[in-house]
């Protein structure tokens, strides 16, 4: 019994067929990963803003209530800095 060969083009055609398959899932997992990494990065900015706020609100309040005048804290803060 002879067993019939196929040309070899619809062979690489099935396989071209599930490479695009392949790719464009691929794609889409990708645009996916990018939307959920903007959105991350978007809610760090936010809490980071946030925390920042009530960082700068604590030392006003701290600033208020110390006794020391302001040139001096400020001259204190100032040592601390390298140029």
């Amino acid at each position: 019994m002879a067993v019939k060969k196929s040309s070899g083009r619809s062979g690489r055609k099935m396989n071209s067929d599930v490479l695009d398959e392949k790719i464009q899932r691929a794609q889409e997992r990708v645009v996916s990963a990018k939307a959920a990494y903007e959105f991350a990065v978007k809610n760090l900015h936010e809490l980071m803003e946030k925390r920042d706020a009530l960082r700068k609100d604590e030392l006003y309040s701290l600033l208020l209530k110390s006794n020391k005048p302001y040139d001096e804290v400020v001259r204190f803060l100032k040592s601390g800095i390298k140029e």
